[in-house]
């Protein structure tokens, strides 16, 4: 049998969150490229999450109090909620050094012995 979910999250507009915080399309987007939020479409139109809206209510509390973009940090509760329900952009993992952890020395030493053999 399939379980449904009982539970309706409600949808928030970009249009509803700009007016009811007082802000411009610019600052907007601004928050959402800050906090790494991708908003969802349903039916063509943009809609954020409760979890969503409330990081940027966060964010723009923030800047009302003095506070530059750059420096809000997103609680790790928050952030690990977004992130497993998938409503945190992609987010490019940091490169890692194929060479880490390799005794190089021991390497080019072993290569020269088996050049030699040849």
């Amino acid at each position: 049998m399939s379980e449904s979910n009982s539970t309706v999250e409600r949808q928030i507009r970009p249009t509803e969150l700009q007016e009811q915080l007082g802000i411009k399309k610019d600052a907007y987007y601004a928050y959402l490229k800050h906090l790494g939020i991708r908003a969802e479409k349903d039916s063509g139109k943009a809609f954020l999450t409760e979890i969503q809206a409330d990081q940027i209510k966060k964010l723009r509390q923030h800047v009302v109090d003095g506070g530059k973009i750059e420096d809000f940090v997103m609680e790790e509760s928050t952030a690990l909620a977004m992130a497993e329900s998938g409503e945190l952009g992609q987010v490019e993992p940091e490169e890692a050094d194929p060479t880490e952890g390799l005794d190089m020395e021991l390497l080019y030493r072993e290569d020269s012995e088996l050049a030699a053999h040849r």
